[in-house]
């Protein structure tokens, strides 16, 4: 096969695999005790069709997504993050600017709550939301979060799960439609004290010092 003809057959397994994810069929084999290897052999093969081509690295992490919050924390520590060649795909993704191993690495961090020396290479080890925008650990995301412009002019899944760390308690709400401004409030929900709002400012410092000005903008 050639041209459209591979593209074309890629992405039918792109869509099969997609359904597959969100039919919850793992899952309940999980549950239920049945055929829990399959588990294993469907992250893998997620795994190579991300690396076949680079428009289907995100996508096919998006499904691994739906699956990732179907699945109990034991069938991923177990299953998922011991399937063949996931661990290859996250220690190369900092080297090769992979974002959408890091998306897959913090949207299963928080799902798990649980350490996994898988992420070492991407994610602070023990991990915590401040220290992944510490000055040492920033360094090692920039390839990541430069290669994420390829889906331009649509902004990378990365990026949202990113801000939504680096700025816990700010949302954007009550667009205004005539004047095109934005309201910012700040949720008052588990703010501890002052100090929590200096660490998110020293963050964001570090952020745009060590990524969108040491890298992005020279990119």
């Amino acid at each position: 096969m050639k041209g459209q003809e591979v593209k074309d057959c890629l992405l039918a397994h792109l869509f099969a695999y997609g359904a597959l994810a969100r039919s919850g069929r793992l899952t309940k084999d999980w549950v239920s005790g049945k055929s829990s290897s399959y588990i294993k052999e469907f992250t893998s093969a997620l795994i190579s069709l991300a690396t076949k081509k680079r428009y289907l690295q995100e996508p096919t992490v998006l499904v691994m997504l739906d699956l990732v919050e179907r699945l109990p924390d034991e069938a991923l520590l177990s299953h998922v993050l011991e399937a063949p060649g996931l661990r290859e795909w996250f220690e190369g993704a900092t080297e090769a600017g992979n974002p959408d191993a890091l998306l897959l690495a913090i949207k299963m961090r928080e799902k798990m709550s649980v350490d996994s020396k898988v992420f070492s290479k991407l994610l602070p080890y023990p991990y915590s939301p401040s220290r992944l925008f510490a000055v040492d650990h920033l360094p090692s995301l920039a390839n990541c979060l430069k290669e994420s412009t390829f889906c331009q002019p649509r902004v990378h899944s990365v990026w949202p799960v990113l801000v939504n760390n680096l700025l816990p308690d700010v949302v954007l709400q009550d667009i205004d439609l005539a004047s095109g401004l934005n309201s910012i409030k700040k949720h008052k929900k588990n703010r501890k004290c002052s100090s929590s709002e200096e660490d998110i400012e020293k963050n964001l410092q570090y952020f745009c010092e060590v990524i969108v000005e040491g890298s992005l903008l020279l990119s």
